[in-house]
């Protein structure tokens, strides 16, 4: 039996609930032997499920699944990039620490024998004679004693110099090979990272690829336009049955604030400039608006929760890329489409201000940039308003 998209969405949102019900009912169980146990049913069911949606697919959704597969792989190796970006960071800074300190150590030991080498002359200037000599050759005990002190003194600073000379160029080779080993972790890193943005290029190649045959398919004017729709419907049956799922599920806001008082405090997901506002027109025709905004920004930008609440969504979407929905209680929600990577899991509590993920062009989008969407009981609202007055 072939599925029609329509059906294979909803079947897809139907395997979504049906896992987040699980993972609620893993929540409230008692025994931690019970929750892994259900938790490895839940995922053999899942699997199950999985396959059984293998097969069913059209030419487009193949397309699509494929789509999925690129740019969630972008998505990683993103977050890769960034952590081995992090790395070269501290591995530089702590090499260039190691340097300093060793030319510190140099310069100190430079230092030492400028002063042993005075110490030298002074002893030839005294006639470079030993202890024994010097008794010997004085008759007066006043200048024998002044003497012997004098070459006591000189003799102990020699020693001490050496002491310290010896103790510096011990010091030197400690910080050179810290300095090798630095150099190469740091070499470790760059050539791990060069492999991966060999691994990145390649995803993006597959995108672009997938995205031109997604473009032969979806050919006329009329198929475009039902296909956002049909991304647009997929979405707020998404959010229905979220709400649905969650409707028992109370928001810990920790500063006690509703979010229905939040209006024109929020602020902006991300630094842009408003490209799309609500309600304009998608291009494709004036009866398709926009049901959200959409904010320019470069590539790998941070997007931040606009207030506290929950993670009930983070993947990939038809048409909406990577996807992040935050649950903020009392109906409302927050939607971020387009994401390059995402950083947040369903079921985690983030902050206002908090980092959930980065600016990208998933979902099919030409540049990037970030969709973001606010609803109130599943209807979509004009965010310009909630959010702080700015320039933009």
């Amino acid at each position: 039996m072939v599925l029609s998209m329509r059906q294979a969405s909803l079947l897809c949102l139907g395997l979504f609930l049906y896992l987040l019900g699980m993972q609620l009912a893993l929540a409230a169980s008692s025994s931690g032997q019970d929750e892994a146990k259900r938790l490895e049913e839940t995922r053999r069911e899942i699997k199950r499920l999985t396959g059984e949606l293998s097969g069913v697919r059209d030419q487009q959704s193949r397309l699509r699944e494929e789509l999925k597969a690129s740019e969630k792989q972008i998505g990683a190796v993103s977050i890769t990039l960034k952590q081995l970006a992090g790395k070269q960071r501290m591995k530089a800074g702590e090499l260039s620490s190691l340097l300093e300190r060793r030319r510190a150590a140099e310069s100190m030991l430079t230092r030492q024998r400028d002063a042993l080498e005075r110490q030298i002359v002074a002893a030839y200037m005294m006639g470079h004679e030993g202890r024994m000599q010097i008794i010997f050759n004085q008759q007066d005990p006043a200048t024998l004693g002044r003497m012997l002190h004098y070459y006591d003194y000189f003799n102990r600073a020699r020693m001490e110099q050496m002491e310290l000379i010896r103790a510096s160029l011990a010091e030197i080779d400690v910080l050179q090979s810290g300095i090798a080993t630095e150099q190469t972790e740091l070499d470790r890193l760059s050539a791990e990272r060069a492999g991966q943005i060999e691994v990145l290029d390649a995803s993006r190649q597959t995108r672009q690829e997938t995205l031109a045959k997604l473009d032969t398919e979806i050919k006329s004017r009329e198929q475009k336009i039902a296909s956002l729709k049909q991304d647009e419907r997929s979405l707020s049956d998404l959010v229905s049955k979220l709400r649905e799922a969650l409707r028992d599920m109370p928001v810990d806001l920790p500063d006690g604030v509703p979010f229905a008082k939040l209006k024109g405090k929020l602020p902006w997901p991300v630094k842009g400039k408003l490209a799309a506002r609500y309600g304009s027109s998608r291009g494709e025709t004036e009866k398709l608006t926009w049901r959200g905004i959409v904010i320019d920004a470069n590539e790998g930008d941070d997007v931040h929760a606009v207030y506290n609440g929950r993670v009930v969504f983070a993947d990939w979407m038809r048409g909406f890329g990577m996807l992040v929905i935050i649950d903020h209680g009392g109906g409302y929600m927050s939607l971020y489409g387009h994401n390059q990577s995402l950083y947040k899991a369903v079921g985690d509590a983030v902050r206002k201000g908090e980092t959930i993920a980065t600016v990208g062009n998933s979902g099919g989008s030409n540049k990037p940039g970030l969709y973001f969407e606010l609803r109130y009981n599943g209807v979509p609202d004009n965010p310009s308003p909630w959010l702080v007055a700015t320039s933009r």
